[in-house]
């Protein structure tokens, strides 16, 4: 099946996401996030640009080609509001079966959220503790990557000298973690759509996170952020990192050149009006 509804809660209380929708031909994927936003997500506030917007058809996408955007509408023609491109310039199904952040969202559902009808089929998931405020990371990976991530799974590295010491401290994605284990969503061609939960939100004030809300009607409940997510994750991890204790070292900071793998989702990145700017 190349089409998946996902709502947050359960069958008798939830909200809506959208939908995950992948097209194939051959051996080329495409594939759409379709965003559901509420019952008002046709007046809603853009908290970025300050305006409301009727986000009913609101999506992103990601292509076989390596591009994807960010529209709020489906209509032929209409204009992206981003676009993007996976940074080693690769295709979207790596032949290395590299995995790929698609997305990051949090939800903040103690703000009250209300619910409507969902769709037949829908998959209603759940964080595994109960929490009310989280994140999903939405990830792209081979169907045969291992449910459960790497302690040490996209890892940040901070070094400090002080007094003639090195102070060292670590943090990974598995930290901000609710669970290690990975949910699939989706599955085609051996490749999946997956949910990570995450304790840890997206700082709302950084670049590239859209925070909208019902006109009046609903308090904020969802921000999200696609295309450049490595932007807010590394601050989050670093953020990890910073809360721990340091470790005081003799050990120089040293990064083996093997090492540095470049693991996101958009290095070049397009605005609406043509021009670029690189990350």
């Amino acid at each position: 099946m190349n089409q998946a509804f996902i709502a947050l809660g359960s069958q008798e209380k939830f909200a809506r996401l959208g939908d995950f929708n992948v097209t194939v031909n051959g051996d080329e994927v495409d594939l759409y996030y379709n965003l559901d936003l509420g019952d008002h997500r046709t007046s809603m506030f853009d908290v970025d640009s300050g305006t409301y917007k009727d986000l009913a058809k609101a999506h992103h996408s990601f292509h076989y080609s390596g591009q994807g955007h960010l529209k709020e509408t489906r209509k032929r023609g209409a204009r992206p509001l981003f676009i993007g491109h996976i940074s080693d310039g690769s295709v979207l199904n790596s032949p290395d079966g590299d995995p790929l952040i698609l997305g990051l969202e949090s939800f903040f559902f103690d703000l009250g959220v209300t619910t409507g009808v969902a769709e037949p089929n829908t998959l209603f998931l759940q964080p595994p503790t109960g929490v009310k405020q989280y994140s999903i990371l939405w990830l792209w990976m081979s169907a045969d990557a291992p449910k459960i991530i790497h302690p040490r799974w996209c890892y940040v590295n901070l070094w400090e000298s002080r007094g003639g010491y090195n102070t060292f401290r670590t943090a990974a994605i598995a930290d901000m973690s609710i669970t290690r284990e990975t949910q699939t969503i989706l599955s085609v061609n051996g490749w999946e759509v997956r949910a990570l939960f995450l304790k840890t939100l997206l700082p709302v004030m950084t670049q590239g996170v859209i925070l909208a809300h019902p006109k009046g009607k609903e308090c904020p409940w969802r921000a999200w952020a696609s295309l450049d997510a490595h932007l807010p994750i590394s601050q989050m991890v670093h953020f990890e990192a910073f809360k721990k204790k340091p470790l005081i070292t003799t050990e120089h900071h040293k990064i083996a050149e093997e090492a540095r793998t470049p693991w996101i989702w958009v290095k070049k990145q397009e605005v609406a009006d043509g021009t670029n700017s690189s990350n």
